[in-house]
């Protein structure tokens, strides 16, 4: 009897093996919040008006933008003289394996193969079209309700680099490249750093040069293009300094040590820290409507990637210790920044 029980036992463990993803860690680059930072608030997470599947399809309050999304591969198609998307859906179909191994949550699997090359479609260009639209005023329609409305486009921005709302960067640059005009200038990277600019504000200083192959999603070029230059410096402290934690001191002390604490000049990127002469000097942070998902969002994905600086997450501790008792944030909205750590 034990061993007929162990033998059962087996079978459906074997099943349960066989069942699990081929898909390795390494592959997976777009997940879920985890509970932990969501419960905190979870509206900073999901989208307002746009979903870019899988993770958020099917809300209702998400529903409306549908349409658009074909809409917008229609105005693509007539504009690139395609009579149908067939040669698109034929190169997608070719990576649909590759991308879909990007996706961490198990959900994945139940998409069907039509449905999940539709999926990447439908919001892949919606993705390049909208970002084309929003910063080459040249490709608006002026029936276009997106552009007709601030709050809507705004949102639509925000929307695009929540951490759930990713689509694999590759596809991007496929389409993009597939859909470009002869004549057309600039690329898929330009016109994120654009994104960049409208979510987090100028950094004041050009941004790194980042090959697209480096590129998982739009959030992680978002999140690049911030920490590049500041990571760079703080390989350079690393290096020098040892263990950095020796050296963290509270305002206050730093304060009765004589330290001055200055407002940075404006042309500065609001990572660009320094201290010299006994000053530390700290550029402003403009906070708008968006600041707080923005900040959230890159913190969220800071926690999921592997051998990279969490250049954010130190920034907003930092914020929070010594920016918000210095009186230097800039509160251009009604937004607040509590509780995003």
């Amino acid at each position: 009897m034990s061993r007929e029980i162990s033998h059962q036992i087996s079978i459906c463990i074997d099943r349960k093996l066989t069942s699990l993803s081929n898909t390795t860690s390494n592959e997976q680059c777009i997940f879920k919040v985890h509970d932990g930072l969501r419960n905190h608030k979870k509206e900073a997470y999901e989208p307002k008006v746009l979903s870019i599947r899988p993770y958020h399809h099917g809300k209702p309050k998400l529903e409306k933008m549908e349409m658009h999304k074909l809409r917008y591969l229609k105005e693509l198609l007539g504009r690139r003289g395609d009579t149908n998307p067939d040669r698109y859906i034929i190169a997608l179909t070719e990576r649909e394996d590759c991308a879909r191994k990007c996706y961490a949550e198990e959900e994945i699997s139940q998409i069907s193969k039509n449905d999940f090359v539709e999926m990447m479609l439908l919001d892949g260009c919606f993705v390049i079209e909208f970002l084309r639209k929003y910063f080459e005023p040249e490709f608006q329609n002026r029936d276009d309700t997106i552009f007709q409305m601030d709050w809507l486009s705004g949102n639509i921005a925000t929307d695009l680099i929540l951490f759930e709302n990713q689509v694999p960067f590759f596809i991007l640059v496929e389409l993009f490249n597939m859909t470009k005009l002869p004549d057309e200038e600039g690329n898929l990277i330009d016109l994120a750093h654009c994104l960049c600019n409208y979510l987090v504000g100028p950094t004041g200083n050009p941004y790194p040069e980042i090959s697209q192959d480096e590129v998982i999603h739009l959030l992680d070029l978002v999140h690049k293009s911030l920490c590049s230059s500041f990571a760079e410096r703080l390989t350079e402290i690393n290096e020098s300094a040892g263990d950095l934690s020796d050296f963290i001191r509270s305002t206050t002390e730093l304060r009765q040590r004589g330290i001055q604490f200055e407002v940075a000049p404006k042309s500065q990127s609001w990572l660009d820290i320094t201290f010299e002469n006994g000053k530390l000097k700290i550029p402003s942070l403009i906070i708008s409507d968006h600041t707080e998902s923005v900040f959230r969002n890159l913190i969220a994905y800071e926690q999921y990637i592997l051998n990279s600086w969490s250049c954010i997450s130190d920034y907003d501790l930092f914020l929070i210790i010594s920016l918000i008792l210095q009186g230097m944030l800039q509160n251009f909205a009604t937004a607040k920044l509590s509780g995003i750590a």
